[in-house]
């Protein structure tokens, strides 16, 4: 079983539940979104963090 799930599908996940919780995050959700593509483009695996890569 393959456990790795990308940023992207966790930033939607996230975005999805906090849209039903009645937040809107039309400008936050945008950039989350961009910045899960970007995450994912790399290659990134893992927790982030902000130590030099």
């Amino acid at each position: 079983m393959n456990t790795h799930e990308t940023f992207a599908a966790r930033v939607n996940a996230y975005l999805d539940y906090r849209r039903q919780a009645g937040f809107a995050l039309k400008i936050e959700g945008e950039q989350l979104e961009r910045f899960a593509r970007f995450a994912d483009h790399l290659g990134h695996q893992g927790p982030l963090t902000n130590s030099p890569a």
